[in-house]
């Protein structure tokens, strides 16, 4: 029983889920903290975590709680671009502009998935050890 509890603690403290659950494929009406509302859809799971534009540019969620279009840095690490996300009709030519500059549908580099599944991974890892020294 205290075994049980334990795992049940650690996982509540890491905010962890055991099965990964895709996002929802849907493009839904997303708030953002200035109460203007982006068009997005929803991509990966607990681990992985991202969005698409209405037209298909990947976005990432900002400290603010902003999305921006994400671009690749030069070692090919997603990253935000410091640009915010619009909806199609909301966009300026500025923004067009940039927009003609990066890619559609940009995923992380193969590091960042690794470190993403590892920090998912953790609570099962101790999980584990401490089946073991029970």
């Amino acid at each position: 029983m205290r075994k049980l509890i334990t795992i049940f603690l650690i996982n509540i403290i890491l905010g962890v889920k055991i099965l990964a659950v895709p996002a929802n494929p849907n493009p839904i009406k997303y708030s953002l903290p200035d109460g203007t509302k982006i068009t997005i859809t929803l991509k990966g799971d607990e681990r992985i975590r991202w969005a698409t534009s209405e037209d298909g540019y990947t976005l990432l969620l900002n400290k603010d709680g902003y999305y921006e279009y994400a671009v690749h840095d030069e070692k090919g690490n997603l990253v935000l671009s410091g640009k915010r996300a619009k909806n199609i009709t909301e966009r300026s030519r500025k923004d067009n502009r940039f927009l003609k500059k990066i890619q559609k549908d940009l995923f992380f580099s193969s590091e960042q998935v690794e470190n993403k599944q590892k920090r998912f991974e953790m609570p099962i890892l101790i999980e584990k050890q401490l089946e073991k020294s029970n």
